[in-house]
């Protein structure tokens, strides 16, 4: 089973950045960055985000390795955030070849939010594994960073997905759609800033609504602004709340 599990996480690994260059190699009209801005939305970053996907899937990579080498006496453990990590690897594979093709409907913000689950799931499991060492720890923040960016881009891509099934925006307007939206989101997104207490989860955070403000100046709407640097204070804020009650825990509740 530690074979079987090693190579299918290390499979999709490979597989989800061979989907992601597959509109380039195989001529699609879009890619996933031209996918995002196939209808308007306030809340999708600025261009230049969408490079971070180069450095999150070579540190998938490198977790995808780094799980595959683990001794044979922790797979109990290391098996299952593997087993949480290719879930997530899988969805993303499934979402860079669907978007491209189909759009961001419905469909790809739910898969989205299957890659969100199981990205969190695996990087916040591995705090249970006793006895991880420095190299074992740095291998999963590519986790938390996956995580925390495509936190920000949940909302985006539900605003693009009711954009898609072509309903006008609610309250009357995209923006006021949008801040709804981002005050909503905020609850749920801070949870889990407190619980993944990471500096890579926060960093990931960090740039994309950074990006999403970059979009929007010029825009002349400096409430929606506002509200997105209220988010990240907040953001900023709850990752080291958890971080502090983490460090005030007993050893064994950690």
């Amino acid at each position: 089973m530690h074979i079987f599990r090693a190579v299918l996480v290390l499979a999709m690994a490979v597989a989800q950045i061979g989907a992601a260059f597959a509109p380039q190699v195989l001529g699609w009209s879009r890619n996933m960055g031209t996918a995002a801005r196939l209808y308007e939305s306030p809340l999708v970053p600025a261009g230049y985000a969408f490079s971070i996907w180069g450095p999150l899937f070579l540190g998938c990579l490198f977790f995808a390795i780094w799980q595959s080498l683990s001794p044979r006496r922790r797979e109990s453990e290391i098996g299952t955030v593997g087993w949480l990590a290719f879930g997530a690897f899988t969805a993303i594979t499934v979402w860079s070849v669907h978007q491209p093709l189909f759009g961001p409907g419905p469909l790809s913000f739910a898969v989205l939010q299957v890659v969100l689950l199981f990205a969190f799931l695996a990087a916040v499991f591995t705090r249970r594994i006793d006895g991880l060492s420095l190299g074992d720890r740095i291998a999963v923040l590519p986790l938390f960073a996956l995580t925390g960016w495509l936190l920000v881009a949940s909302p985006g891509g539900l605003s693009l997905a009711l954009r898609s099934l072509g309903l006008e925006p609610f309250l009357g307007s995209l923006m006021r759609e949008s801040l709804v939206l981002v005050m909503v989101w905020l609850i749920p997104a801070a949870i889990l800033a407190f619980f993944a207490r990471s500096a890579a989860f926060l960093a990931a955070v960090i740039w994309g609504l950074v990006a999403v403000i970059v979009a929007n100046q010029g825009s002349g709407e400096t409430l929606f602004i506002q509200v997105l640097y209220l988010a990240a204070g907040t953001m900023t804020v709850a990752s080291l709340m958890g971080a502090l009650a983490a460090r005030r825990a007993p050893p064994e509740s950690r």
